[in-house]
Order: C-alpha cells, then sequence, then structure tokens
C-alpha cells in the first residue's frame, strides 16, 4: 500500500530535481530558496507503530540526513511535516504523541545546529499557531499549523484539546501566507486567510538563533 500511495504522489507532484529543488526520502524533498531551506519531510512511510519509548516517525535514516543537512550551513530551515509536531495535547497522530523519545532527541540535536528553525504542519481540520518554549531548543520558535483550506470542520474544533502553546486559532475553512525577511534576524508576518480573502487573524514574530 505504501509503495502505491508513494507512486500515485509522485504521479501528481513527481518533478525532475534541479539546483533549487531534489528528492529526498519517500516521498520527500527539500527545497531552498530566498536565502532560507524548506524541509518537506515525509512522516509516513517510515514511521513506526506509537509507542512513546521506542520507534522512530521519521526512519532513522531520514532523520540522521535532516540533522547532517541542518548542520551544512545557518540558513534558517523550515521542518514541513503531514502531522503535527508538537501535537501531543490532542492523542492523535503526531511526532510527539506517537514516539515522544525519538522527539525529544530530534529536539535535542537541532538545538545544536546553528540554523533557527522553525515547524509547520497540518491534518488537524483547523489552523493554529503554536509557541514552542525555549527550553525545547534554546531559542523560541513557532509551529504554524495550516489544515482548514478543504477539510471537513467543525464549530471552534480547535477546542478539543487543551493547547498551553497555542498563541491563536481559526476552525473555519482557511489558509496561511507568509511574509518573511531575513535581512535582519528572521521576521516572520503571517496571516489566516479566509472565503472572500477575508482575513480571521494576522501575527508578526521573529526567531532569534543566539
Amino acid at each position: 500500500p505504501a509503495r502505491i500511495t508513494s507512486n500515485l504522489f509522485q504521479h501528481f507532484w513527481g518533478s525532475t530535481g534541479n539546483t533549487a529543488w531534489k528528492k529526498t526520502f519517500g516521498v520527500g524533498s527539500v527545497f531552498e530558496a530566498f536565502g532560507q531551506r524548506f524541509f518537506l519531510l515525509d512522516d509516513r512511510t517510515f514511521r513506526d507503530r506509537p509507542n512513546p519509548r521506542t520507534g522512530s516517525h521519521l526512519g532513522d535514516e531520514q532523520r540522521s540526513w535532516l540533522l547532517a543537512e541542518l548542520a551544512r550551513n545557518d540558513k534558517p530551515a523550515w521542518l514541513m511535516n503531514g502531522s503535527l509536531f508538537f501535537g501531543g495535547y490532542l492523542h492523535k497522530e503526531s511526532y510527539e504523541g506517537n514516539h515522544r523519545a525519538d522527539f525529544d532527541h530530534l529536539l535535542k540535536e537541532i538545538s545544536k545546529v546553528r540554523a533557527p528553525v522553525a515547524f509547520v504542519s497540518g491534518d488537524v481540520h483547523f489552523s493554529e499557531i503554536m509557541a514552542i518554549e525555549p527550553k525545547k531548543l534554546g531559542y523560541g520558535t513557532y509551529e504554524f499549523v495550516s489544515s482548514g483550506i478543504h477539510s471537513l470542520t467543525f464549530l471552534k474544533q480547535y477546542l478539543r484539546g487543551i493547547n498551553r502553546r497555542r498563541m491563536i486559532a481559526e476552525w473555519r475553512h482557511n489558509f496561511m501566507v507568509f511574509d518573511v525577511d531575513i535581512n535582519e534576524g528572521w521576521k516572520i508576518r503571517n496571516r489566516c486567510v479566509g472565503l472572500g480573502n477575508h482575513t480571521y487573524f494576522a501575527r508578526e514574530m521573529e526567531i532569534k538563533r543566539t
């Protein structure tokens, strides 16, 4: 089944590698442009059964490659995942919830690289921004959850889980827009946009890697 799914994905989204973009593991890829790096990770093909103490979410090879690539330079890096990174609060599939020990190890290793990191995820039928506490990486960062553009939604669906990291959330159909400035630090302007170009929320933040 995984192979069939991968083949279908490549038929719709496959492309030829170039100087900016290349395929990595499974259906994953990496894209480098605008002074930033975008790691589109495959968190399903290599995922072990849920176990908070053992097992891997990305697979040992993909995780080792990611850490090596992050350490290659200090350009800001977006880690992009199909399901939540810091999603233990929802008690459904997420890196933190399914493989906590593996996730803690990944964060510890990421904290050692010079490149600042932000997280992007989805698949929960609503959108939100999480503020990730500095003790996780040695500096404050964010997870942007954008998954409400066409999925089934329910009134105040984000309230099904208490998330102490949540800054803001939106349950109606929407998508996120990012305006980024890396000339002085890593400044991010985020908008959550719905029907009729209506802005449900907008936030400005900065990630400082000390």
